[in-house]
Formats: C-alpha cells, sequence, structure tokens
C-alpha cells in the first residue's frame, strides 16, 4: 500500500495487479470477495489456474484464492524490480537505470575524467573485444563439456538443453530427497496459517519500511 511502482511499459499487467489490489484493500475488502471479472488480465498462467482459482465440480471457476493469488503477485513485483522492470523512484537500488545515466551535455567531461581506457577507443573496438572473449570462453566450455570434466551439468541431446545435477548426493541426501517429493504440496499463505494458530507468531512481525 505504500510503494509507489512504476513500470517501463504503461500495460504492465503486474502494476494492474497491484493497483487493483490496493483499491480492493483501500476499501477494507478481501481479494477473495472480488468477482472474476475484475482480476487484471495476463496475471494468472494457465498452469496455476487450478492453484489460484476456487474451482466447481466442472471445473469452472468460481472464486479467487486471494492469499494465494496476493502472494503470486508480491513474487512477481519481487522478481521485476530485481530485473528493472518496475521501479521504485524513492529507492536506492530499484530506480529508472535512466537516473543512473549521465545527461547528455556532460557525457564529454565525465569520460575524460574517468580516464578509463574503454573511452579512448571505439565502441565497435571494444564490442569486438568482448565477443572474442566470449566466444573463447564457449569453446573452453564446450570442450570440458564434451570431455566430461563439468560433473555437475548433464546436456540433453533431445531437448537440445542442459541440465544440473548434484554429483555430491550421497545415499542419505537422495533418500531424504525421495521422502520429500512424496509430501503433498501447501501454499505458503497456508503453512503460516496453520503456525500462527499454534503459536500466534504473526503478531510479533514488525513490517519493513522501504528503502
Amino acid at each position: 500500500m505504500a510503494f509507489d511502482v512504476s513500470a517501463a511499459t504503461a500495460d504492465s499487467p503486474w502494476l494492474a495487479a497491484l493497483a487493483w489490489m490496493k483499491g480492493v484493500f483501500s476499501r477494507q475488502q478481501s481479494l477473495a470477495q472480488s468477482p472474476l471479472g475484475a482480476i487484471p488480465e495476463n496475471t494468472i498462467p494457465e498452469r496455476l489456474r487450478p492453484h489460484l482459482l476456487e474451482v466447481d465440480k466442472d471445473g469452472k471457476p468460481t472464486g479467487l484464492r486471494g492469499d494465494r493469488y496476493e502472494f503470486w503477485i508480491y513474487r512477481q513485483l519481487r522478481k521485476r524490480l530485481a530485473t528493472g522492470e518496475l521501479h521504485l523512484d524513492d529507492s536506492i537500488r530499484h530506480r529508472r537505470f535512466g537516473d543512473e545515466l549521465v545527461a547528455s551535455d556532460r557525457a564529454a567531461a565525465v569520460l575524460r575524467d574517468l580516464d578509463s581506457p574503454w573511452a579512448r577507443q571505439p565502441v565497435d573496438a571494444t564490442l569486438d573485444g568482448l565477443c572474442t572473449d566470449l566466444h573463447r570462453l564457449l569453446l573452453t566450455f564446450d570442450r570440458d563439456l564434451r570431455q566430461g570434466k563439468l560433473k555437475h551439468l548433464d546436456y540433453d541431446a533431445e531437448r537440445k538443453a542442459l541440465a544440473w545435477r548434484n554429483p555430491g548426493m550421497d545415499k542419505e541426501d537422495a533418500l531424504q530427497a525421495a521422502f520429500y517429493a512424496k509430501l503433498p504440496a501447501r501454499g505458503v499463505a497456508d503453512v503460516f496459517r496453520f503456525v500462527d494458530e499454534r503459536c500466534r507468531f504473526l503478531a510479533a512481525l514488525t513490517p519493513l519500511q522501504p528503502r
């Protein structure tokens, strides 16, 4: 409610979701009370519909799981603040990229003061050098992968994709992984609610102040 978030594009669905949630909360209502048609478009992917929506016996959506949707939106906001897609103009870490740039009329003087080798050669030459280094690193990576030196990576020839694996997993780790894989998934909000019913930890939390 306190954050003034902006986006690089005006049609960001996550910005629309945040504005909608602020409106609902300002009316002292819950998201679950809102009609399905009010949910901003493109904020519930198809794969998450069974988890974020209430459905009837025929599989048709009847309502929104408000706490899960709220947590989902918070995760998307955090992710996009980290990538620079969304901004907090009064923050230190999440301002617009343009705020860090030097005005065009001061660029020449700033470059002279930097006395950087990169600033003394054409940008094409710098990019060519970086591309050469990158190509060398890619060849080294390809060679090591083919020779089996990268024990933590497997190459799936059919999918043409790399897969990470833990070469140091012992029998005990494998046993625990198999055990936890059989446990049913639970929403984070459900876990919080369960724990709070037994120890009331939520009442002891203090909200973080924006930086």
